[in-house]
Protein backbone atom coordinates (compact mmCIF):
# COMPACT_ATOMS: atom_id res chain seq x y z
CA UNK A 1 0.00 0.00 0.00
CA UNK A 2 1.58 3.42 -1.00
CA UNK A 3 1.06 6.66 1.57
CA UNK A 4 -0.93 8.80 -0.53
CA UNK A 5 1.95 9.51 -3.21
CA UNK A 6 0.14 8.62 -7.12
CA UNK A 7 3.46 9.27 -8.45
CA UNK A 8 5.53 7.16 -7.02
CA UNK A 9 3.01 4.60 -7.00
CA UNK A 10 2.81 5.36 -11.06
CA UNK A 11 6.98 4.85 -10.95
CA UNK A 12 6.80 1.74 -9.49
CA UNK A 13 3.84 0.23 -12.17
CA UNK A 14 5.84 1.17 -14.85
CA UNK A 15 9.13 -0.23 -13.42
CA UNK A 16 10.82 3.08 -14.03
CA UNK A 17 12.96 2.77 -11.06
CA UNK A 18 15.04 5.82 -11.87
CA UNK A 19 11.71 7.81 -10.89
CA UNK A 20 11.05 5.67 -8.01
CA UNK A 21 14.87 6.33 -6.78
CA UNK A 22 14.30 10.11 -7.26
CA UNK A 23 10.79 10.57 -6.14
CA UNK A 24 11.95 9.20 -2.36
CA UNK A 25 15.22 11.13 -2.44
CA UNK A 26 13.07 14.15 -2.87
CA UNK A 27 10.71 13.07 -0.13
CA UNK A 28 13.94 12.88 2.31
CA UNK A 29 14.50 17.01 1.47
CA UNK A 30 11.11 16.97 3.01
CA UNK A 31 11.55 14.89 5.98
CA UNK A 32 14.32 17.57 6.94
CA UNK A 33 11.20 19.00 8.65
CA UNK A 34 9.10 16.63 9.58
CA UNK A 35 8.13 14.79 12.60
CA UNK A 36 8.40 11.36 11.52
CA UNK A 37 10.45 10.16 8.27
CA UNK A 38 7.88 9.64 5.61
CA UNK A 39 10.36 8.90 2.96
CA UNK A 40 11.30 5.47 5.05
CA UNK A 41 7.99 4.59 5.12
CA UNK A 42 7.80 5.33 1.56
CA UNK A 43 10.97 2.98 0.67
CA UNK A 44 10.03 -0.03 2.31
CA UNK A 45 6.74 0.42 0.96
CA UNK A 46 8.05 0.85 -2.43
CA UNK A 47 11.03 -2.14 -2.21
CA UNK A 48 8.08 -4.50 -1.30
CA UNK A 49 6.44 -3.58 -4.14
CA UNK A 50 9.41 -3.41 -6.37
CA UNK A 51 10.23 -6.84 -5.10
CA UNK A 52 6.84 -8.45 -6.33
CA UNK A 53 7.62 -7.50 -9.82
CA UNK A 54 11.42 -8.91 -9.53
CA UNK A 55 13.05 -5.22 -9.18
CA UNK A 56 15.44 -4.71 -6.53
CA UNK A 57 15.41 -1.23 -5.15
CA UNK A 58 18.37 -0.81 -3.83
CA UNK A 59 21.76 -1.51 -4.87
CA UNK A 60 24.88 -2.80 -3.23
CA UNK A 61 27.05 0.25 -1.90
CA UNK A 62 29.75 1.39 -4.04
CA UNK A 63 31.88 2.18 -0.80
CA UNK A 64 31.92 5.88 -2.26
CA UNK A 65 31.21 7.86 0.41
CA UNK A 66 33.08 7.85 3.77
CA UNK A 67 30.99 7.19 6.30
CA UNK A 68 32.49 10.02 8.83
CA UNK A 69 31.55 9.96 12.68
CA UNK A 70 28.76 12.02 13.57
CA UNK A 71 30.72 14.65 15.00
CA UNK A 72 31.83 15.90 11.49
CA UNK A 73 28.40 15.34 10.51
CA UNK A 74 26.85 19.14 8.87
CA UNK A 75 24.25 19.74 6.30
CA UNK A 76 27.13 20.22 3.21
CA UNK A 77 28.01 16.20 4.09
CA UNK A 78 24.34 15.57 4.20
CA UNK A 79 23.37 16.91 1.16
CA UNK A 80 26.84 15.49 -0.45
CA UNK A 81 25.53 11.63 0.82
CA UNK A 82 21.89 12.92 -0.78
CA UNK A 83 23.94 13.57 -4.38
CA UNK A 84 26.14 10.27 -3.51
CA UNK A 85 22.77 8.70 -3.38
CA UNK A 86 21.77 9.79 -6.54
CA UNK A 87 24.79 7.47 -8.49
CA UNK A 88 24.41 4.76 -6.13
CA UNK A 89 21.27 4.30 -4.23
CA UNK A 90 22.12 1.74 -1.30
CA UNK A 91 20.38 0.44 2.08
CA UNK A 92 24.03 1.54 3.81
CA UNK A 93 23.65 5.33 2.23
CA UNK A 94 19.77 5.66 2.49
CA UNK A 95 19.82 4.47 6.15
CA UNK A 96 22.95 6.56 6.82
CA UNK A 97 21.05 9.77 5.10
CA UNK A 98 18.04 9.32 7.75
CA UNK A 99 20.30 8.87 10.95
CA UNK A 100 21.97 12.27 9.66
CA UNK A 101 18.91 14.51 9.78
CA UNK A 102 18.32 12.64 13.10
CA UNK A 103 21.31 13.31 14.70
CA UNK A 104 21.87 17.13 12.98
CA UNK A 105 18.49 17.73 14.33
CA UNK A 106 19.09 16.44 18.14
CA UNK A 107 22.43 18.69 17.62
CA UNK A 108 20.33 21.75 17.04
CA UNK A 109 21.07 22.76 13.35
CA UNK A 110 18.32 24.50 12.42
CA UNK A 111 18.36 23.19 8.54
CA UNK A 112 16.89 19.82 10.56
CA UNK A 113 14.36 21.08 13.16
CA UNK A 114 10.80 19.75 12.88
CA UNK A 115 8.23 23.42 11.34
CA UNK A 116 5.07 23.27 11.75
CA UNK A 117 3.17 21.41 8.47
CA UNK A 118 2.30 24.37 6.38
CA UNK A 119 1.24 22.04 3.59
CA UNK A 120 -1.94 21.67 1.47
CA UNK A 121 -3.30 18.17 0.02
CA UNK A 122 -3.61 18.45 -3.51
CA UNK A 123 -5.06 15.92 -5.48
CA UNK A 124 -2.10 15.10 -7.16
CA UNK A 125 0.68 16.86 -5.28
CA UNK A 126 1.28 18.41 -2.22
CA UNK A 127 3.18 22.22 -1.79
CA UNK A 128 3.62 24.47 0.67
CA UNK A 129 1.63 27.01 1.50
CA UNK A 130 4.36 29.67 1.08
CA UNK A 131 5.14 28.55 -2.66
CA UNK A 132 0.87 29.41 -3.09
CA UNK A 133 1.32 32.69 -1.68
CA UNK A 134 4.14 33.58 -3.98
CA UNK A 135 2.45 32.38 -6.73
CA UNK A 136 -0.48 34.87 -6.23
CA UNK A 137 1.81 37.51 -5.63
CA UNK A 138 3.31 37.31 -9.00
CA UNK A 139 0.05 36.50 -10.79
CA UNK A 140 -1.01 39.53 -9.09
CA UNK A 141 2.04 41.68 -10.41
CA UNK A 142 1.07 39.83 -13.79
CA UNK A 143 -2.29 41.24 -13.68
CA UNK A 144 -1.82 44.92 -12.94
CA UNK A 145 1.09 45.23 -15.45
CA UNK A 146 -1.16 43.69 -18.34
CA UNK A 147 -4.51 45.50 -17.68
CA UNK A 148 -2.11 48.46 -17.90
CA UNK A 149 -0.95 47.58 -21.26
CA UNK A 150 -4.04 46.69 -22.27
CA UNK A 151 -5.20 50.06 -21.11
CA UNK A 152 -2.80 52.10 -23.55
CA UNK A 153 -3.36 49.57 -26.24
CA UNK A 154 -7.27 50.24 -26.35
CA UNK A 155 -6.87 53.98 -25.46
CA UNK A 156 -3.85 54.43 -28.45
CA UNK A 157 -6.24 51.80 -30.74
CA UNK A 158 -9.61 54.48 -29.86
CA UNK A 159 -7.34 57.35 -30.52
CA UNK A 160 -5.91 56.81 -33.51
CA UNK A 161 -9.37 55.62 -35.07
CA UNK A 162 -11.16 58.82 -33.94
CA UNK A 163 -7.97 60.78 -35.19
CA UNK A 164 -4.70 61.38 -36.65
CA UNK A 165 -3.35 64.03 -33.77
CA UNK A 166 -0.28 62.90 -32.36
CA UNK A 167 -1.19 64.35 -28.91
CA UNK A 168 -4.89 62.96 -28.59
CA UNK A 169 -3.66 59.67 -29.38
CA UNK A 170 -0.87 60.41 -26.66
CA UNK A 171 -3.29 61.73 -23.94
CA UNK A 172 -5.90 58.98 -24.70
CA UNK A 173 -2.91 55.89 -24.46
CA UNK A 174 -2.17 57.76 -21.14
CA UNK A 175 -5.56 57.90 -20.23
CA UNK A 176 -6.31 54.26 -21.07
CA UNK A 177 -3.19 52.85 -19.58
CA UNK A 178 -4.55 54.91 -16.37
CA UNK A 179 -7.57 53.24 -16.36
CA UNK A 180 -6.11 49.59 -16.92
CA UNK A 181 -3.71 50.54 -13.80
CA UNK A 182 -6.68 51.37 -12.19
CA UNK A 183 -8.39 48.54 -12.66
CA UNK A 184 -5.67 46.42 -12.04
CA UNK A 185 -5.01 47.56 -8.43
CA UNK A 186 -8.79 47.38 -7.89
CA UNK A 187 -8.29 44.02 -9.07
CA UNK A 188 -5.04 43.42 -6.70
CA UNK A 189 -6.70 44.81 -3.61
CA UNK A 190 -9.32 42.61 -4.06
CA UNK A 191 -7.48 39.40 -4.62
CA UNK A 192 -5.47 40.44 -1.37
CA UNK A 193 -8.76 40.92 0.35
CA UNK A 194 -9.83 37.16 0.23
CA UNK A 195 -8.94 34.61 2.59
CA UNK A 196 -7.03 31.95 1.56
Amino acid sequence: MMLNDSKLENAINEKDLSLVRTILINHIDTDINRNNFLSKELADSAEAELSALGIALYEDDNGKFEFLSTDSWDKDKWQTLKVEMRYNFSREKFDLIIKMIKTLRKKGDSYFQVRKSNFIKNESSTYDVKDKQEIKSSTNGFCLFGTMVAGVLIGFAVAKTLTASKVVIGISSILGGGIGCLTGIINFSKRNGEKE
